[in-house]
């Protein structure tokens, strides 16, 4: 009974949408990481330089000791990856992103003034019992918040548009 029934022939095509889909795969691995890359760096930048400029620098009326070079801590900002942090160091730090942390204080910075080590950073940052927190990474990184969410709405509606048109 089976053998008498037609042969059907059934044919699929995709119409080329296989080859416009990994085409836009291509394209999306290719050229908007480069682009978010690049925004993300400049919203990293953009809270190093911020932060620098919030950092409060000790003077001689700041800490009663006359004749105080101040400054250090705020030479001491930088970009660090999170393995490269000093085990045991005091040091502020946030994490920006893109696998780095701005951090502040800690080796191989010195105070000019002791010949310690930068080891003040956290107690700047956080405050202590005598002195009010001054958060300087924390401000640095809310104030560029903004510029962060820009660059990653535009990396995924990139994405969304591209994709679209597959």
């Amino acid at each position: 009974m089976f053998g008498l029934l037609p042969l059907i022939k059934i044919q699929e095509t995709d119409m080329g949408s296989k080859t416009r889909a990994q085409k836009a795969i291509q394209d999306i691995q290719q050229h908007r990481p480069v682009e978010f890359n690049k925004a993300m760096m400049d919203y990293v930048n953009s809270v190093l330089r911020d932060a620098r400029r919030l950092c409060p620098i000790g003077t001689p009326f700041s800490t009663g000791i006359k004749g105080y070079v101040g400054g250090t801590l705020r030479h001491s900002i930088r970009l660090q990856k999170p393995q490269h942090i000093p085990k045991g160091s005091h040091v502020a730090g946030r994490d920006v992103g893109l696998d780095f942390y701005i951090i502040a204080g800690g080796p191989p910075f010195r105070n000019p003034n002791t010949g310690r080590i930068v080891d003040y950073a956290q107690a700047v940052h956080e405050g202590t019992m005598k002195m009010a927190p001054r958060p300087f990474l924390t401000m640095a990184l809310d104030m560029n918040r903004p510029k962060q969410e820009k660059a990653v709405k535009e990396y995924l509606d990139s994405i969304e548009r591209r994709w679209g048109g597959s």
